[in-house]
Formats: C-alpha cells, sequence, structure tokens
C-alpha cells in the first residue's frame, strides 16, 4: 500500500489543492487531493460489496479517464491484483488475455467491449444505466459504475494497516499480445513503488510542475512514469482530452513535463513549424522538460527541444523493469545514451552484448509460467534480450536486440514470425517477410505462390510481368489485410512488394534449416523497402 499512503500524505497534508484535472461533460475539470481519496475509497468499498478481496484478479479495459485512475488505486487499497488490458488489441486477444489472468471481474468503458468478454466473468461498466443482458455478450453485467459507488454508506477511513506488502502482486501486465500465448508480466507493489521514486528523482519535479498524459495507462510507461510518479511526487497531472488531442490540448494546458514516444515529439516538432522561438506557444509556453521512451531517439528532436530550453530526457526499460531501469537527468546526460541505471539498479553486458539488469524494480516472474521465467534470468540477473554498451562513466546505449523483434517509432513491439505464419497460411503466399524496426509502420516482402495465384484469377503471362502490377501487388495487399484481420492496429501490414524469386539457402536468403536470413534479405531489397517508406499511395 505504499502508493496508498503516499495518496493519503497528499491528502492529509494538502487535501483542498488540485490534484488531476479530466476533460468530461464538455469542459475541464478538476480534482483534489480530498476528491481523489473519497472516490478511491468508496469504489473500493464497492468492489468489496461485491465479493473483491486481496488477491482477486481485476481487470480494466478503458481508455484513459479518471475512473481508471480510480479502479486502479482501489485495487492497491484492497491488496487485489489489476489487469489491465491494451483496447488495441483484437477481440480474440483479449479474450486469451482475460482467460489466461483468471479474473473474475472486469471493468469496461464502452458497451461495445462486452462481446469481448467470456461467459465466466462479471462486468462493471463505467457507463450509465447499462443492460442487465446485452445481445452481443454472454457476460453477465452486474451494474454501473454509479449505481456501485451508491450502495456505499460508509464513511471514508484515512487509515491503513502498518503491515509492508511491498513483496505483494500488485499487478499483472500483458505485453503486446504479439507471441502468441499470453505473457502476464507480474509486477509487485514493491517494484511500482520504487520504479516511480526512483524515475520521480531523475525528473527533479517539485508539486508545482504540471504533468500531461496521454499515453495509454495500460502500458507500464504511463503507468509509472504518469501515474504513479504523480502519486508520489503530490504535483499535478491532467489526462489528455482525447489521445487524438495530444497536441492540440497543450495550449489550455499549458504542461511543464510530457511523457512520449520519439514519434510523438517528431510530430510537436512538425506542429511547432519550426518557428525558432524559444518555447513555442504549440505546447503551451511553460513546457521545460520532456521524458522519451519506448524507441530511439533521434539526434534532430533532441537537438530541437533542448536548443529551446526544453530538457528532453531519454530512457530505458522493459514492461519487466516496471518499466524503467536507466535514465538520463537534468544534470547528467549524454546524447544518444538511454542514461545511467537507477539507484540501486545494477546494468551489466554479457559476453554475447546482452543488457542484464539486476534491482528493485525487477519483475517477480510470468504469470502460470515458471518455464519461461527460469530461462529470462541468469544467476539472478534478468536477461532483456536488447544488445547494448555501457560507456566508461557508465551510460548505456541501446543497439539491437538479440531475437528479431520489431520496434516500431512509436514503442509498440511486434514479433513478426507470428504475422508472417498466419500470412503464409494463405495459399497463394510461399514466403513473406515483415519489416519495419525504427519505422511508423510496417510493410512486407511477399514471394507469391504463383501457381495458386494464375488459379485463382485465371490471368494469362508470367510472373516477371506479374511482379511489377500494381494491380496484381493490390490483390496480394487484400490478401494480406485478410490474413491479419483479427491483429491489433499496429501490427497491420501497411505497404507490400512482390519478389519474383523464392529465398532459399543457395542463395544465401534462407539458413540450412529453412529460417530467414533477415540482414541479408534486407540488403539485397533494401531499394524496395526504402521506396515503401518513401511512397504516399
Amino acid at each position: 500500500m505504499v502508493l496508498i499512503k503516499k495518496l493519503l500524505e497528499h491528502v492529509k497534508q494538502r487535501g483542498d489543492c488540485p490534484a488531476l484535472q479530466v476533460f468530461q461533460h464538455e469542459r475541464w475539470t478538476w480534482f483534489t487531493w480530498q476528491e481523489l481519496w473519497q472516490q478511491v475509497s468508496k469504489f473500493a468499498n464497492g468492489l468489496q460489496n461485491l465479493g473483491v478481496c486481496e488477491g482477486n484478479r481485476v481487470g480494466i479495459c478503458a481508455e484513459n479517464c479518471w475512473q481508471w485512475i480510480i479502479a486502479d488505486l482501489a485495487c492497491h487499497y484492497l491488496r487485489a491484483v489489476s489487469v489491465p488490458l491494451s483496447t488495441q488489441l483484437s477481440s480474440q486477444q483479449l479474450q486469451s488475455q482475460m482467460r489466461h489472468s483468471g479474473m473474475s471481474l472486469l471493468i469496461v468503458d464502452i458497451r461495445e467491449r462486452l462481446g469481448t468478454v467470456p461467459v465466466t466473468i462479471d462486468v462493471l461498466t463505467m457507463f450509465d444505466e447499462p443492460p442487465i443482458t446485452d445481445d452481443n455478450a454472454h457476460c453477465t453485467v452486474l451494474g454501473s459504475w454509479d449505481e456501485i459507488i451508491s450502495l456505499v454508506k460508509i464513511d471514508v477511513k484515512q487509515e491503513l494497516p502498518a503491515e509492508c506488502d511491498s513483496d505483494r502482486i500488485a499487478t499483472i501486465i500483458y505485453t503486446s499480445g504479439t507471441t502468441g500465448a499470453p505473457k502476464g508480466v507480474m509486477l509487485s507493489a514493491g517494484n511500482l513503488a520504487f520504479d516511480a521514486e526512483q524515475t520521480l528523482h531523475r525528473y527533479g519535479f517539485d508539486q508545482a510542475d504540471h504533468q500531461y498524459c496521454f499515453l495509454p495507462l495500460f502500458h507500464a510507461f504511463a503507468r509509472t512514469c504518469d501515474l504513479y510518479a504523480w502519486i508520489v511526487g503530490g504535483h499535478r497531472l491532467t489526462l489528455a482530452s482525447d489521445k487524438k488531442n495530444a497536441i492540440s490540448d497543450l495550449t489550455h494546458i499549458q504542461p511543464t513535463h510530457i511523457n512520449g514516444v520519439p514519434l510523438y515529439f517528431r510530430r510537436l516538432l512538425e506542429a511547432a513549424g519550426l518557428t525558432g522561438n524559444e518555447n513555442s506557444s504549440v505546447w503551451g509556453g511553460r513546457l521545460n522538460q520532456v521524458n522519451s521512451g519506448g524507441a530511439a531517439l533521434d539526434d534532430a528532436t533532441f537537438y530541437f527541444f533542448q536548443q529551446r530550453g526544453i530538457t528532453m530526457l531519454e530512457g530505458y526499460g522493459l514492461t519487466e523493469t516496471s518499466p524503467v531501469a536507466t535514465l538520463n537527468s537534468r544534470n547528467t546526460q549524454r546524447i544518444g545514451s538511454v542514461g545511467k541505471p537507477l539507484n540501486k539498479t545494477d546494468v551489466r553486458i554479457s559476453d554475447v552484448g546482452e543488457i542484464q539488469i539486476k534491482g528493485p524494480h525487477v519483475f517477480a516472474g510470468y504469470f502460470r509460467d515458471a518455464a519461461l521465467t527460469s530461462a529470462t534470468f541468469e544467476a539472478g540477473w534478468f536477461k532483456t534480450g536488447d544488445l547494448g554498451r555501457l560507456d566508461d562513466d557508465g551510460f548505456l546505449f541501446v543497439t539491437g536486440r538479440l531475437d528479431e523483434m520489431i520496434v516500431t517509432t512509436i514503442g509498440e513491439n511486434i514479433w513478426p514470425e507470428l504475422l508472417e505464419t498466419e500470412l503464409q497460411e494463405h495459399a497463394a503466399i510461399e514466403q513473406v517477410m515483415v519489416y519495419g524496426h525504427g519505422y511508423d509502420y510496417l510493410v512486407a516482402l511477399v514471394h507469391p505462390n504463383w501457381e495458386q495465384f494464375v488459379n485463382r484469377l485465371d490471368l494469362s503471362g508470367d510472373p516477371a510481368v506479374w511482379v511489377d502490377s500494381p494491380n496484381v501487388e493490390q490483390w496480394f495487399y487484400k490478401v494480406v489485410e485478410q490474413q491479419l484481420h483479427d491483429f491489433a492496429p499496429h501490427e497491420q501490414i501497411r505497404k507490400v512488394a512482390l519478389v519474383q524469386s523464392p529465398w532459399t539457402p543457395e542463395n544465401d536468403m534462407l539458413t540450412p534449416k529453412g529460417t530467414l536470413r533477415r540482414s541479408q534479405i534486407a540488403a539485397k531489397f533494401d531499394s524496395i523497402l526504402q521506396a515503401m517508406y518513401e511512397r504516399t499511395d
């Protein structure tokens, strides 16, 4: 309950001060610390009335809103385990994670999500007057948020048990959902509190700061660096009115700090129009620090903000490290690096160049997967799968991946092999390579099964003609789109290029085992790949 105790400190010391600003009912509204605590306490008691108790798993499937925050903190209060679910996943992926987590209750923000809920899970809705049953849902809707709150008649308490619960599993966060089987990262209350405290220390905030949050709270980045850092620090936090308004909100909000991914900061740079002003009105005039994570930051974006008096910090971590493991600070930073390890955190580089980490923020293990947990550690060190180096001053530089996971510029982790396997289920696709590491979107090289293609369309000609035909390329794009229908938006293929000849071990495009030699393929077809990122069609 470390985070709840921090919340109560703010309530007792400055309960009437503004804490959280949200956009609702067509206007901006502030919650004070006291009002927040009343909501947390009442909702926690409402959950208790529904039978939620210590150790129960409670799912949250919603876009950012004040109810998301209250629900999460109520789980901390009850010592329940919150299970945030990405709203960007397909129905199949969501159902898989819901079942794997063993959650008994799910909280949703819109009626359309009811159709994804398995029959064994009860639902609590954030919207008013929900139906008892829904035509598209097989679950039981217990009631709405307001109904649950209205049944709570007890006084709000501000005292908590004295015992420490830092080892308690506080949340299970599922990684991107792209590896097939669910992979639930178990983080303890101590993991989360430690990481928030150390991150806040590197940020150097005081209670006069005003943080703006548009990143999804179901990801570890926003959960720790926006939500929990705010709870620990006691400054002000504003949630975006809508993720589509992540830039337009800023002129009204006038934040001092924003967390984001590199793509967001590049768009903010473009919105500023390169005016040369010391502090553009685009971001409200008070911005003095931004923090980039999730993917590598380019030098041009770094210098753009630095030259305008806005400190640009870059950090590194994974969901398994809560997530921050290293971070630059105002006083100690090095361009191109992701900073030094947090206090009480050790980072080493293995013999094969892998970044390995020890520290109080390293996760407890993967839920219901002891074998994977064991394989992920080496003598107590967490094996990140990332490649990197440490300079003489202890700054970490991330250089790549041991495996072949694609990380886009918006910070989404994508396993290409999963998509390729699905695409090759179609008879007309013989071979495929998904590409997109370090880019905004995915593209694919496809070697067709020309015989199957001809049989389906009854065409004349030969592959030498078809491979350059826009109509044939468009046909295969539709096939790709159809095959990936059940995948998340960030896993979709934006553009396709056709390859006439097959990849084989003889032409060095495959290993003897038949595995794609991705670097060789990318090098051979580099001009085609780059053209797909230059084309505007």
